[in-house]
């Protein structure tokens, strides 16, 4: 389980996130709330929700990336 969060960490930190992406993941993955994060910072639920959403975004689309990158195949024409 470990190797999974390490590798989850990895993959963050080369996702290209910004400042505010990566606060939001960090604080959603240190088990913060979207109400509490929103609440703490003076800004509204919906700021937060996209930030995450862009940054989930952006972390898988790093994956496939590492994913094609490692098997030489392109998940959207259909190769696996």
């Amino acid at each position: 389980m470990l190797c999974v969060y390490a590798d989850l960490d990895s993959l963050i930190d080369r996702a290209g996130l910004s400042k505010q992406e990566r606060l939001t993941v960090d604080l959603l993955m240190k088990g913060y709330i979207l109400s509490d994060i929103a609440d703490y910072y003076g800004k509204s639920i919906q700021n937060f929700d996209i930030l995450f959403k862009r940054a989930a975004k952006k972390i898988a689309k790093r994956n496939t990336m590492d994913w094609e990158e490692t098997t030489g195949a392109r998940l959207d024409d259909g190769e696996w």
